[in-house]
């Protein structure tokens, strides 16, 4: 017997069932890629012994944010038994694209001269969109408002801002609120008011109506000088030691000039006390971190009835804790002396006097500390920050985020060489370029803005070379 030995039939592909192919939701990115994740693949059909391997790419409809959208699945297949197989595809699968974090800042109000209305304009040229996708369509719609009309330095202006623009919807925007500016003295060039306090040129205190008298003009009355605003200008002797209407010879105004910043305005009013009569108000002063500061309190701050009584002065914060360690006051000179650490602080100290009666009065001066941080560096003519800066900078970095309730300036300056608008742009940039290290630097953009103020702001004397040197500078203000 001869066996037939062979025949033919065919051996048909088994069928194959992709399913249980994900995409990861994603954060909008403007693209429509998607993430696709397969280790959770199930391939019903496919025997145990047989090696097949799927590669899926994914595509989003759309690049806009949206939940449960449509990714589309592109398959394909490898290993040995592949072709054993026919395979249905998994074709879709859904997944989110969440809106994107988009942090608006460096916008700046322009200093405006007193005009009676709160308005402020704003400069939105070099604000800072971090986050945005380039290319989006976002536009910005802004609006800004003093605290008030009157005149003042460094005065908080709200924000209120809209968003419009085909790419809005994409994104989860963190508005800037505020910034600061300030309101200039408008003119008054006529005022012919007679009174007995003599104004010495060249700076002259702020009036309750927003004006400044002019060098050699008089004020009626110490009553019209709003002691709620700094003094402008470099330390000088304001005023004569001599009387306004009905007070007497012992009253005047003045002002401190520690450190070369005048900040504080003190007129001395009556108290209604048996013994002491009157007692001088102050307002505030501004001194420099790791400088020594040190300011006696003129000599008719209290002023008794008996001019041989004996009166114990003392100091304290506000809250009845004592000073910090790092200002003291001499009792029997009535001396504040001070070296604030780096950093930025403002604290309120009380002064109280007291007779052998027990009979007492008390006073304040607030003063506020500004870093001007030294060591922080810039290339030549150059907004770029020198790299030795950064461990200056990390120290403000470290106390910010630490202290997120605070709000500070950061204040560019520069010497008086050269074009004043180039200056100006100049310390613009270089306040800008602190600004974004802060933010870069995980401190959040709601408690920082930035400002140049170019020459305008001098601490130290132009027609020096170490003059010059000081005021070219980037100091942190705290902001209220």
């Amino acid at each position: 017997i001869t066996d037939q030995a062979t025949t033919t039939a065919n051996i048909t592909p088994a069928a194959l069932i992709l399913s249980g192919i994900t995409a990861d939701n994603k954060v909008y990115n403007a693209d429509v890629d998607a993430t696709v994740v397969t280790g959770a693949a199930v391939y019903s059909g496919l025997l145990a012994s047989d090696v097949v391997s799927v590669t899926v790419t994914g595509s989003f409809d759309s690049k806009n944010v949206g939940t449960v959208k449509m990714v589309t699945l592109v398959s394909s297949y490898t290993g040995l038994d592949t072709g054993n197989y026919y395979i249905t595809d998994q074709s879709v699968t859904t997944a989110d694209i969440t809106p994107k974090s988009l942090i608006v800042s460096g916008i700046i109000a322009n200093d405006k001269v007193f005009d009676g209305n709160a308005f402020a304009t704003l400069d939105v040229s070099d604000a800072v969109y971090s986050g945005l996708v380039n290319g989006d369509d976002l536009e910005l719609a802004i609006s800004g408002e003093f605290v008030d009309s009157n005149v003042g330095i460094d005065k908080e202006v709200s924000l209120v801002s809209s968003y419009s623009g085909g790419d809005v919807n994409n994104y989860s925007i963190t508005s800037q609120e505020n910034t600061v500016a300030t309101i200039l003295p408008s003119s008054n060039e006529n005022s012919e008011e007679n009174g007995e306090v003599v104004i010495r040129p060249p700076f002259a205190p702020i009036l309750k109506d927003g004006t400044v008298p002019q060098p050699g003009s008089e004020i009626l009355n110490l009553s019209t000088i709003s002691t709620d605003v700094p003094l402008i200008g470099t330390p000088v002797s304001v005023y004569e030691d001599a009387a306004a209407t009905n007070l007497t010879s012992s009253e005047s105004a003045s002002t401190g000039q520690e450190q070369g910043i005048p900040r504080d305005i003190s007129v001395t009013t009556e108290v209604d006390d048996q013994d002491f009569l009157k007692v001088r108000n102050f307002g505030e002063v501004e001194i420099v971190a790791d400088e020594l500061f040190e300011y006696q309190l003129p000599g008719d701050t209290f002023i008794h009835s008996n001019e041989d009584a004996l009166i114990d002065v003392d100091a304290k914060l506000t809250d009845g804790s004592p000073l910090p360690e790092w200002i003291s006051f001499d009792q029997q000179e009535m001396k504040f002396v001070a070296k604030p650490p780096l950093g930025f602080r403002s604290i309120t100290v009380l002064v109280a006097a007291q007779d052998k009666n027990g009979h007492s009065v008390e006073t304040s001066i607030k003063i506020n500390v500004i870093d001007l941080l030294k060591g922080v560096n810039f290339e030549t003519a150059s907004a770029k920050l020198h790299p030795d800066s950064n461990a200056r900078l990390d120290v403000a970095v470290d106390y910010l985020k630490k202290n997120s309730a605070t709000k500070v300036m950061v204040a560019g300056h520069t010497d008086d060489r050269g074009d004043a608008t180039l200056n100006l742009n100049l310390s613009q940039k270089r306040a800008r370029a602190v600004l974004e290290y802060f933010i870069s630097k995980g401190v959040s953009p709601t408690q920082v803005t930035a400002k140049g103020f170019g020459k305008s702001d001098p601490v130290a004397d132009n027609s020096t070379k170490q003059g010059r040197l000081v005021n070219r500078r980037v100091e942190l203000r705290l902001q209220k």
